[in-house]
């Protein structure tokens, strides 16, 4: 535990170092209203205002259902990973490459998707391409993880979390922008707070599902993406 902490400790420097008060240019259109309005002593920003435009904002909807399954499934598999693969002979530490490979893989495509929404602004595109993409790895891993074949398992879960995880950036980038001028801060605060709970009520229940048998907490995690996928591509 202490060497953890130093550890923690040492890669927590350079944040004091190199972090700055603000960034150099503003995340957004609605970050530097905002920003321009409190400088000039503008205080008409009202979160009930914000509520009422969200509220007639069907593609919100939408996108704040993609995003609560896509990032449900996120957050569930890597809780219980270890509960998923376990009756099929695979170790504790197999269990930790497992993860190991869907949250590395997940973080390259983040920072892919990242970069193709800045280069070209292709929210919906980059949307329903992870929607597709992560159905069709987590259908693929209800044959891979019985299969007990290790590194077929690994690359359909690298798959899986390359996709999986884009939903992050992509996802909230996409809410910024169909919910103009409602602020990030309540249009990105939302679909987390809802789909924290989505994540949790998912990890219960593929919890219990796995008691039984562990492929069908995959046909769960399988059809919230499934559902996901469609509002996506509506």
């Amino acid at each position: 535990m202490i060497f953890m902490g130093i550890i923690c400790t040492i890669i927590s420097l350079p944040c004091l170092i190199l972090y700055r008060e603000q960034p150099l240019t503003y995340p957004s259109a609605i970050a530097e209203k905002t920003d321009l309005d409190a400088k000039s002593g503008d205080k008409s920003y009202s979160q009930m205002a914000d509520l009422r435009i969200l509220g007639k904002n069907k593609n919100y909807y939408l996108l704040s259902v993609s995003f609560m399954m896509l990032y449900g499934v996120y957050s569930s598999l890597g809780a219980i990973i270890n509960l998923l693969v376990t009756p099929y002979d695979y170790t504790g530490t197999d269990a930790s490459i497992f993860g190991g490979a869907f949250i590395v893989t997940g973080i390259i495509g983040g920072v892919v998707f990242s970069y193709f929404l800045d280069k070209y602004g292709a929210y919906l595109i980059s949307l329903k391409v992870i929607c597709v993409g992560s159905l069709l790895l987590s259908a693929v891993v209800y044959w891979t993880l019985p299969s007990k074949i290790k590194w077929l398992f690994i690359l359909n879960i690298s798959f899986l979390g390359f996709f999986l995880l884009a939903i992050i950036p992509v996802g909230l980038s996409y809410a910024v922008e169909l919910t103009r001028p409602v602020s990030e801060i309540m249009s990105n605060g939302i679909v987390m707070t809802l789909s924290q709970v989505v994540g949790s009520v998912a990890a219960v229940w593929a919890t219990i599902l796995t008691e039984d048998e562990p492929k069908d907490a995959v046909i769960l995690f399988s059809a919230m993406i499934l559902i996901g996928t469609i509002t996506a591509l509506l």
